[in-house]
């Protein structure tokens, strides 16, 4: 993985932990939180232009389970050719 993809994940992972401990951590357990950290979760990814991303929240026991899967990464660029002539016919 490149290094600034790379660093995007990392970030992506410190913002996430942070807004989803921020949203639930200390509050009485309640049925609507699962969908309150997806929506939290899908925010912070949203802010980072990312729209396609897989959450899934499961509760275990008096916590919860969350697991994000990125969209898949468009084309990357492998080559670059480069053609170089003149422009003055008479050269």
């Amino acid at each position: 993985m490149n290094p600034k993809a790379q660093a995007l994940i990392d970030t992506l992972r410190h913002e996430i932990q942070g807004a989803l401990e921020d949203a639930v951590i200390g509050k009485p357990l309640r049925s609507y939180m699962s969908g309150q950290l997806k929506r939290t979760a899908q925010g912070v990814l949203i802010r980072h232009r990312i729209r396609n991303a897989n959450i899934n929240v499961q509760q275990q026991g008096s916590g919860f389970s969350v697991t994000i899967t990125l969209p898949p990464q468009g084309p990357i660029v492998s080559v670059v050719r480069l053609r170089f002539g003149s422009a003055d016919p008479f050269l």
